[in-house]
């Protein structure tokens, strides 16, 4: 069966064309493939097939941080929606956000709700996010209720940088241990192994085992880094 399809390329602009698939998931799968964002398609007898759930895109948290309180502030200085989600999407430098932002342009532009909208990029906007942005259109107080998630979604943002840098020291400290311990036994205990043998005298058990354990070690280094 031929479908033909509209979707965004990597540059953000609107290609058309036609494929041959058994049926639309082969469609999405082929396309996304190619990095081609599917807004709509039609199969060969005229009728048109809804993309519901549009390929999965991902957006890091710093670009959802920007986009939230950038497009509250717009929203609270008279903009309209439409134009100010156009006006992100154009100016962003991250691809997938401008992708998502010129899908939820589109489909603002064609009588959908926001948070419908962000319903359709779960990859994108979580459970939470929709509901809250939902809550603010019932209510009439999107540009608020956008304010509020940009500011839990800084303070996430920087727990998580905090978070990220207290790990930091321990595995350094972590890794040079362990760098040292393999050192200590590939390299040192070797030398004090034929010191040792120059003394025709028992040695202690502790001794025994590491010097044992540094002859296992040595000759399965690889294994153990391995596994």
């Amino acid at each position: 069966m031929k479908f033909t399809y509209r979707a965004y390329d990597q540059e953000g602009k609107i290609v058309s064309g036609s494929i041959d698939a058994i049926h639309e998931q082969e469609v999405l799968d082929k396309l996304g493939a190619k990095d081609l964002l599917v807004v709509g398609m039609k199969k060969d007898d005229g009728t048109t097939t809804p993309v519901a759930n549009k390929k999965g895109l991902k957006v890091p948290l710093g670009a959802m941080c920007a986009f939230t309180r950038q497009l509250s502030t717009m929203l609270r200085a008279g903009l309209p929606l439409v134009r100010c989600l156009e006006s992100m999407s154009r100016n962003t430098n991250h691809r997938n956000l401008g992708l998502v932002l010129r899908d939820l342009a589109a489909d603002v532009q064609n009588g959908d709700s926001l948070s419908d909208s962000l319903a359709r990029h779960p990859q994108a906007f979580s459970s939470m996010f929709v509901a809250m942005v939902r809550a603010g259109e019932d209510g009439g107080i999107l540009p608020d209720v956008l304010d509020r998630l940009a500011s839990y979604l800084e303070m996430s943002l920087r727990l998580r940088s905090r978070i990220r840098s207290a790990m930091t020291y321990p595995i350094i400290v972590s890794t040079m241990g362990i760098g040292i311990c393999i050192f200590m036994v590939t390299m040192i205990i070797p030398v004090f192994v034929d010191i040792f043998k120059e003394f025709d005298k028992a040695l202690p058990l502790p001794t025994l085992i590491l010097i044992s354990s540094s002859s296992w070690i040595r000759g399965h280094l690889l294994w153990c880094i391995g596994g």
